[in-house]
């Protein structure tokens, strides 16, 4: 309301859907999301949640509640991070520099990288199809 801009967006990238599948994260000062327990075996992929929808409704409702403020008068993105920066954070930590912990991850144990890419895809398809039922005229994946 206070400026004329082109579109609005809502931001639930990074750390929404590690949480909802169980992550624990932390935003630390200069560093950003952190992740307290970072994947590191096959068996963490494992125990991820993949029934989330539920523990977005926050996000979703945000998007429609905003979408109904909005007045139609600028359009509304959708957000999410993609697989490849989700995993990444999830399995480094927190904010990728080389992707070392991740690289060696693919090499070794590729089956189970493929399993991690795999769950966060779904995860993340279904995140986008609520946003956009909740209001988001536009979706961007990061």
């Amino acid at each position: 309301r206070k400026f004329d801009l082109d579109a609005s967006i809502i931001f639930s990238d990074i750390i929404i859907i590690p949480q909802a599948m169980g992550m624990e994260v932390e935003l630390l000062p200069s560093v950003g999301p952190s992740f307290t327990k970072p994947l590191s075996t096959d068996e963490d992929v494992d125990n991820l949640s993949t029934d989330i929808a539920d523990k977005l409704n926050k996000v979703y409702d945000a998007v429609f509640l905003t979408r109904f403020r909005l007045n139609g008068t600028v359009p509304l993105f959708g957000f999410t991070g993609g697989p490849w920066t989700l995993a990444t954070y999830m399995i480094e930590g927190s904010s990728p520099d080389k992707c070392t912990k991740t690289k060696k991850w693919i090499f070794q144990r590729p089956e189970s990288f493929k399993k991690l890419i795999s769950i966060l895809t779904k995860a993340i398809i279904e995140h986008m199809v609520n946003q956009i039922r909740a209001g988001a005229q536009i979706v961007q994946v990061f």
